[in-house]
């Protein structure tokens, strides 16, 4: 196993007060595993302050609410951010006022902008990419066919595209799209 996630488990237990941050915008798995997070560490730890924070997206409330925590809250805080590939991307830029950050994320990083970090990718982005262009090369076979309506596609492709692509990175295929939309 990864030393790395030795050394988070650590810092987990050296620290009385932990607050939890994710992405801006919140998709479900962001919420989610954030709140399913503090829900681990409070059963491994219920002595333990433990805080989710935030902006809120109504669609996942029913899932629990964020905190709302003073700046002093921060001082002498470990602060964990998941699912944030950049840090511009973090909701609440207060997280840089922890006492010692860790990022836990999936997303290639561009650099280095907590104390310690956990990157686990899946899948290398080529084969991503590969996957995406064999997906939706399927999906537009369907399309030119008349099994599948111009709406479908588009929402497949608007749905599916940042799985698989970091933004900036789809220019090209989405040539893909336009020369369908054409015909």
């Amino acid at each position: 196993m990864n030393k790395v996630y030795f050394d988070i488990v650590k810092k987990i237990k050296e620290y009385g007060t932990i607050i939890i941050h994710r992405h801006s915008r919140p998709d479900g798995d962001a919420i989610g595993s954030q709140i399913g997070l503090r829900e681990a560490i409070k059963t491994s730890f219920p002595y333990k302050k433990v805080y989710v924070v935030g902006d809120e997206n109504e669609k996942f409330t029913f899932l629990g609410n964020m905190d709302i925590i003073s700046d002093d809250v921060y001082k002498q805080a470990l602060v964990i951010i998941l699912d944030s590939g950049d840090d511009f991307l973090v909701s609440d830029e207060r997280f840089r006022l922890g006492k010692y950050t860790i990022k836990i994320d999936h997303h290639m990083a561009k650099n280095k902008w907590c104390d310690l970090e956990l990157i686990e990718q899946k899948e290398d982005k080529q084969k991503k990419v590969d996957k995406w262009k064999k997906e939706a090369q399927a999906k537009i076979k369907l399309f030119k066919q008349g099994k599948l309506d111009e709406d479908t596609l588009y929402k497949w492709m608007e749905e599916n595209t940042f799985k698989y692509y970091e933004p900036g990175d789809i220019k090209d295929d989405f040539k893909l799209l336009k020369d369908v939309v054409k015909k």
